[in-house]
Protein backbone atom coordinates (compact mmCIF):
# COMPACT_ATOMS: atom_id res chain seq x y z
CA UNK A 1 0.00 0.00 0.00
CA UNK A 2 2.82 2.28 0.78
CA UNK A 3 4.31 1.80 -2.60
CA UNK A 4 1.27 2.17 -4.03
CA UNK A 5 1.03 5.79 -2.43
CA UNK A 6 4.36 6.76 -4.20
CA UNK A 7 2.70 5.98 -7.82
CA UNK A 8 3.67 2.38 -8.36
CA UNK A 9 1.37 -0.37 -9.53
CA UNK A 10 1.37 -3.18 -7.47
CA UNK A 11 0.15 -7.00 -8.91
CA UNK A 12 -0.16 -9.58 -6.59
CA UNK A 13 -1.02 -13.10 -6.81
CA UNK A 14 -2.73 -13.99 -3.20
CA UNK A 15 -4.77 -16.59 -1.78
CA UNK A 16 -8.17 -15.40 -2.10
CA UNK A 17 -9.56 -14.91 1.22
CA UNK A 18 -12.14 -12.66 2.29
CA UNK A 19 -12.04 -13.58 6.25
CA UNK A 20 -8.30 -12.47 6.63
CA UNK A 21 -7.52 -8.66 8.18
CA UNK A 22 -4.58 -7.76 5.31
CA UNK A 23 -7.50 -8.87 2.85
CA UNK A 24 -9.73 -6.02 4.26
CA UNK A 25 -6.87 -3.96 4.52
CA UNK A 26 -6.18 -4.13 0.96
CA UNK A 27 -9.84 -3.72 0.08
CA UNK A 28 -10.31 -0.48 2.31
CA UNK A 29 -7.05 0.72 0.14
CA UNK A 30 -8.97 0.83 -2.91
CA UNK A 31 -7.32 -2.63 -4.23
CA UNK A 32 -8.91 -3.93 -7.22
CA UNK A 33 -9.70 -7.93 -7.10
CA UNK A 34 -9.83 -10.43 -9.98
CA UNK A 35 -10.79 -14.25 -8.44
CA UNK A 36 -9.20 -16.77 -10.58
CA UNK A 37 -11.52 -19.37 -11.63
CA UNK A 38 -10.17 -23.24 -10.88
CA UNK A 39 -7.13 -23.69 -8.71
CA UNK A 40 -3.63 -23.21 -10.08
CA UNK A 41 -0.90 -25.60 -10.49
CA UNK A 42 2.65 -25.02 -10.18
CA UNK A 43 4.54 -28.09 -11.68
CA UNK A 44 2.73 -30.41 -10.01
CA UNK A 45 -0.77 -32.82 -10.57
CA UNK A 46 -2.56 -31.76 -8.03
CA UNK A 47 -4.07 -28.13 -8.11
CA UNK A 48 -3.21 -25.56 -5.00
CA UNK A 49 -5.23 -26.63 -1.96
CA UNK A 50 -7.06 -22.92 -1.99
CA UNK A 51 -8.33 -20.38 -4.01
CA UNK A 52 -6.46 -17.48 -5.85
CA UNK A 53 -6.88 -13.70 -6.75
CA UNK A 54 -4.73 -11.49 -8.56
CA UNK A 55 -4.66 -7.97 -6.18
CA UNK A 56 -3.88 -4.69 -8.07
CA UNK A 57 -3.15 -1.60 -6.74
CA UNK A 58 -2.80 1.42 -8.34
CA UNK A 59 -3.69 5.41 -7.68
CA UNK A 60 -4.05 4.28 -4.48
CA UNK A 61 -5.25 7.74 -2.40
CA UNK A 62 -4.02 9.26 0.96
CA UNK A 63 -6.17 8.82 3.68
CA UNK A 64 -8.75 6.80 2.17
CA UNK A 65 -11.11 6.18 4.35
CA UNK A 66 -10.11 8.44 6.55
CA UNK A 67 -7.40 5.55 7.44
CA UNK A 68 -3.44 6.91 7.56
CA UNK A 69 -0.62 4.96 6.47
CA UNK A 70 -0.05 3.41 9.77
CA UNK A 71 -3.13 1.72 9.90
CA UNK A 72 -2.02 -1.01 7.40
CA UNK A 73 1.57 -1.11 8.51
CA UNK A 74 0.77 -3.61 11.50
CA UNK A 75 1.16 -6.67 10.06
CA UNK A 76 1.82 -8.50 13.47
CA UNK A 77 -1.75 -11.00 12.79
CA UNK A 78 -0.63 -12.08 9.25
Amino acid sequence: IREARKGYTIVMLLKHDASTKWYSKLHQAGCFVLPIQGRLKFNTPHGCAFPCALFILHNVAPDIYGTTLKDFEDDSDE
